[in-house]
């Protein structure tokens, strides 16, 4: 009898291990299979500045020049148009877009204007005229700034700036955002 009761005990046993070993494989191949396809498939992002103006196009390894042109036209807000009070938040949410090898240099070149600007109670405001990118991920941008002290303006000139971009895994980041002076004897 207790011979009876083992072997069905051990039937009941191995239909268990076959039902389980049948799910395992199932769950394997059913796992490979979406990891085949997460990594062959080129996914979309959908990223937007804080105006949009026209279509972008955005996948893993390429983006559109109409969005970069606009990410830049933001970020050169958050520099570009500030007062003594709004600078250090508008210069912190700036570093939120710069990318971690170019951090350390521009958090210092910002610290360094900071300090002039409150020094100085100077506010500046850029009225963007031209917008050029390139497919290297370069935006040129022109435009009029003006810089203010107690309501009055002290200067109002044409400048142009150099904002490179860096575009990996779907992240855009700013490397570098420079001024570009013009030799005055090319004039």
């Amino acid at each position: 009898m207790e011979h009876v009761n083992a072997v069905q005990l051990l039937e009941t046993i191995k239909k268990q291990r076959n039902v389980l070993a049948i799910t395992a494989a199932i769950s394997l191949i059913s796992s490979l299979l979406l990891i085949i396809m997460l990594f062959s498939k080129d996914s979309k992002t959908i990223l937007l500045p804080s105006v949009v103006s026209r279509e972008y196009t955005l996948t893993q390894s390429a983006l559109s020049n109409a969005y970069i042109e606009d990410v830049a036209l933001d970020v050169s807000q958050l520099l570009l148009n500030v007062t003594p009070e709004t600078a250090f938040e508008s210069f912190k949410r700036f570093l939120k877009h710069v990318d971690p090898a170019s951090y350390a240099e521009i958090k210092q070149e910002l610290s360094t204007m900071h300090q002039n600007i409150k020094k100085k109670k100077v506010t500046t405001a850029f009225f963007p005229t031209q917008i050029k990118s390139s497919k290297s991920k370069q935006v040129i941008l022109t435009g009029l700034l003006k810089k203010i002290v107690s309501g009055t303006v002290i200067s109002e000139d044409e400048r142009k700036y150099l904002i490179k971009f860096k575009y990996k895994s779907g992240r855009l980041t700013i490397t570098s955002f420079k001024e570009l002076v013009e030799d005055k004897n090319e004039k």
